[in-house]
Order: C-alpha cells, then structure tokens, then sequence
C-alpha cells in the first residue's frame, strides 16, 4: 500500500519513467491552469464593489466567504469593552441597536493566488469610521442566543491576522495597518504590527450600484440610512488587500478557517469593539465527525467509514493507522461522504485538501471493527432409564464461543409434564434433576448473553429422553414331582 504522497502506481510499484515524466506533465499543466483561472479572477481595491460579483460565480476561487449581517435593531455587537488585544474567550456579544455609522451589512472575503482581498460596509455616512478584518487559523464564531451577553468559541493562534483600516466620509485609500496575533512581546503586546500602507485599501469616492450576489445562503443587499437601496453612497463601501506570499516571504499561504469583520470607536488597538459579521473562511478545510462501523462476521467481511459531512473544492483521502492511502480520494460534494468495502482495522482518519494550499486537516481516528458471530452447542441428545428416585444430570459437552463464553440453561418443555429442575443453570456447572418414576422428554434451551457489538445472542436445544425403566415378570410358582428320568417344565 502506498504512501499518499508517493507517486506510485495502484498496485503499489513505483511507476515507470514514462509515466512518472507524464505525470509530471499533468501536474505541471494542472498548475498552470489553476494559476490562468486564478489570474481571470482578480479584483481591482478601487472602491468599486462590481468585481466581487465574478468571483462569488468564479468556481476557480475556491477560498472565499460572504456574510450578509442584522441591521438596526436585534443585531449581534460586541459589548462589555470587548477589544482586539483581548482573548477569544474575553469577548462577548449581545442582540441590540447598532451604531448607523459602524453598522455593518455585508462582509466578504476571498484569497487568490497569495492575494487576500476583503471587503465591509456601513450603512450611514456620518463621519469616519473604523475598521477590521479578522482572519483566524482556527474556528472562531460567536455561540449562545445572543438575547443576554454571551461567548465566543475558539481562541487565538500565532498566526491569526488583523487587518485596521477606516471608512472616510469622502471615500478615497486609508491607510491600513496589518497585525499578526503573537500572544505577547509584539508591537501593541499581544499584537504585532508587520506593515502599513496606502495602497492596499480604497473607500468608493462615487456612487455604485450593490452587486447581485446570493451565495451559500447570503445575499448581498444594502439598504444606506439616507439614500436609495440598493446603492452604496460615497464613503460606504471599503475594500482592501494583502500579498500574504510577500508579506511572510514565502510562497505559501497561512492557513486560515473562520473571518469575522468588526466596527471600532476608534484606529487604537485597543479600541472598543462595535458591530461584527462573523463566518467560515476555510483555507483549511473544516473539520468533520468521522465514524467506523461495526459489524458481524455472519453478515459482512468488510465494514465502512463516513465523513459527516464534506466541502465542494475539497479533496478527500482515507488513511490507514500508518497514514498509507486506502482506495481513491473523493471530492466533497457538500453532504455526507462514505467510503465502502474497508477492511477491519483500527486508527483509520481522512485527510482533506484543497488544491493549491499546503492546509491539510486531519479528522480523528476511528476503527472498523470486525465482531465474531457468536456459536452455541447444547450438545445431547441423552437418553435415560426412568428411576424410581430422582436423578441428576449432569449438562456436559455443551459450548459457548466466538462473542461470547457463558451461558445460561432453561427448560422449554416437559412432555408429559413433570416436577424436572434444573439444579444449576450455568454452562459450567448446569445439571437437570428428573423427578422419580417420570417418563418423557425435557426439552433444555442454552442461551448466550447478547454480545457487545452488532452480533446477537444465539441459542441452541438439547433433548432428554427419559424411557420407561424394563420389567420383568418371572411368573406363578410351579410343583412338580420327582421323576428317574429328566423332565422338562413348561
């Protein structure tokens, strides 16, 4: 079986030089063509939402994610003087009236090539705002009904990625600021600022029509506080971008699994957090329950796996306990996958992959159990003299295996009916006491426990025969008289 990233043959030997030089060819031509798809799907940070619309239909852009957030009234906030230095489990949220200037409506974000571009809007255009974009490495998203303070799951990895920046009434390119999550000794303690710039951000200076975009459940829609809906007026809408590739100087991506855009009071980090639009942005794939079955030796000789649920754009690898392939990858299809005819064993996991980035996820291990069925011998049939006192039978040669190894003995029947015990039920020790003078047929029933597992318990008959005991009748006394001769009697 070979090594998943071994370029092997299925039957396990290396392939041949052709091949491997063909193979090369293919992968080569494969990058070149996610690379020309890639460079089809850019947007301009001009201030301009119109480009977004492309890449939400542009199935080569496969990291993206839109949020379409509450508006007004009953909208998840921060609250509680959560700020951006804090822990994930300092911040909380609440459902309330939002501030018009710092209220959010939609949110997005999508990474192409080592581009990372994102995007926000508020509703009113009273005056500068702030802003920022959260990029985490793990899950983050808030929990709990919202109704009174509630939580944020996940917490904070090296790694995670803030980007500031602010809304200028009169539209045109803020400055934006890039931090990276360091957890103490940076710049603004947990916080470390890695650039600023001009150039990577712009608020739209003219009017522009809200892009029509409905995906995966969200619809971007806008509706400004003063102004027709539909239209983002000068100074509401903000997009920006960063070369990730340039900005750790490498040329892979981090990888990231959730977004979430917030308002702030004011471009400190350690401003007061307002608004938030919160989602997945799975650079990483997500990580889903994994189940192994289990099944009985008398119905399968193979068992399965299922992955709760999947990704469209993901790549999914089944792995034995040594992490050697086992049969074809499967593409996520945005329900539950599940792989058939695996043969028992344990620590089997998935790998799932996006192409392009080097962000594996792994599930947890799981087994698939091969259950022996279980097998009962009662033994018998005996056969018996009928006694005129009682008798004690001793359940010998009777067996319980594979499953299971107890038993428990019963009568099912007495024909004719009789004063019969079983003196011990046991399979080690059962023994049946036949009442005196009793003629007939007991019937016993051995039966094992239900096993653990998918096999059930097994039973099995053992017939007594208990006969009539043999008379003898020598008859009547008889006289006979001496003779000389011999005489025979009758």
């Amino acid at each position: 079986m070979n090594n998943i990233y071994n370029c092997t043959s299925g039957a396990g030997s290396v392939l041949p030089n052709q091949l491997q030089v063909l193979w090369r060819y293919v992968m080569v031509l494969a990058a070149i063509l996610f690379l020309s798809s890639n460079a089809s799907a850019q947007i301009t940070v001009d201030g301009n939402p119109s480009d977004w619309a492309g890449i939400y239909t542009n199935n080569s852009v496969v990291v993206k994610t839109l949020v379409r957030d509450a508006n007004n009234t009953n909208d998840d906030q921060f609250t509680g003087g959560s700020q951006d230095p804090d822990l994930i489990s300092e911040w909380s949220w609440v459902n309330g009236q939002t501030n018009d200037k710092g209220d959010i409506s939609n949110a997005g974000a999508a990474l192409i090539g080592c581009n990372l571009y994102f995007f926000g809007d508020r509703t009113a255009i009273n005056g500068d705002a702030q802003i920022g974009f959260w990029f985490f490495k793990g899950q983050v998203s808030p929990t709990g009904s919202g109704t009174t303070n509630s939580t944020f799951s996940g917490q904070h990895q090296v790694g995670d990625l803030l980007i500031l920046s602010n809304f200028t009434n009169g539209g045109g390119t803020p400055t934006v600021r890039v931090y990276e999550w360091v957890g103490a000794g940076g710049s603004d303690g947990p916080l470390n600022l890695l650039t600023t710039a001009t150039s990577s951000g712009a608020v739209n200076t003219t009017s522009y029509p809200v892009p029509n975009v409905t995906y995966e459940g969200d619809t971007w829609s806008y509706a400004a506080k003063v102004g027709p809906a539909g239209i983002y007026p000068t100074g509401s809408f903000f997009e920006g971008s960063v070369n990730l590739c340039t900005l750790y100087g490498q040329q892979s991506t981090p990888c990231f699994s959730s977004f979430l855009l917030e308002t702030r009071n004011s471009q400190s980090t350690s401003a007061s957090l307002q608004d938030f639009a919160a989602g997945g942005f799975d650079v990483t794939p997500i990580k889903y329950a994994i189940t192994g079955s289990s099944f009985c030796s008398t119905t399968a000789t193979t068992g399965s796996i299922t992955l709760a649920d999947s990704q469209p754009g993901v790549s999914y690898q089944l792995l034995n306990s040594t992490d050697q392939a086992v049969q074809d990858p499967k593409s996520g299809t945005g329900e539950q996958l599940v792989w058939t005819n695996v043969a028992p064993g344990t620590g089997y996991r998935i790998v799932a992959t996006r192409a392009g980035f080097n962000c594996p996820t792994f599930t947890d291990r799981v087994d698939v159990t091969l259950f022996p069925a279980v097998v009962v011998e009662a033994g018998g049939p005996d056969s018996r003299c009928q006694s005129t006192s009682t008798q004690v039978i001793a359940l010998t040669g009777a067996s319980v295996t594979g499953g299971a190894t107890t038993g428990t003995w019963t009568i099912v029947s007495s024909n004719p009916a009789g004063a019969n015990t079983l003196t011990n039920t046991t399979l080690a020790a059962g023994s049946l006491t036949v009442a005196a003078n009793y003629t007939g047929t007991i019937t016993l029933q051995l039966a094992s426990p239900d096993p653990t597992g998918p096999c059930p318990a097994v039973t099995d008959t053992r017939i007594i025969n208990i006969s009539p005991a043999a008379t003898v009748e020598a008859g009547e006394p008889l006289t006979a008289c001496q003779t000389t001769t011999a005489q025979v009697v009758a």
